[in-house]
């Protein structure tokens, strides 16, 4: 199943994929097609987080100020892995092959 979920900011598409070990929450961004998959913990990791630092994640995907973006409490928002597969880098979804969380 898959949930359309928008508002006057963002519009994405949410659905569940069960084809690997466990069940991840798959999101595509409906503007620019980028998708993310997250399991249990990190799903439960965004549940803990206060709510400043989800405020200041919200405000880094949106274009900077002069100032830029607030840095959470206590320090700044690291920046990717740098073996965390960028756009390039990700293979593109397939039509019927969406949520493509199996895939790197």
């Amino acid at each position: 199943m898959r949930l359309e979920i928008r508002n006057e900011f963002a519009a994405v598409e949410v659905a569940v994929d069960a084809s690997g070990n466990d069940p991840r929450l798959a999101i595509r961004d409906l503007e620019t097609g980028e998708r993310v998959c997250l399991d249990a913990f990190v799903l439960r990791s965004l549940a803990l987080l206060p709510a400043a630092w989800l405020e200041a994640l919200c405000r880094a995907t949106v274009p900077a100020d002069e100032a830029g973006p607030p840095a959470p409490p206590g320090g700044r928002i690291p920046a990717p892995h740098p073996t965390t597969p960028g756009r390039a880098e990700r293979p593109e979804a397939e039509e019927d092959g969406w949520p493509g969380c199996s895939s790197p």
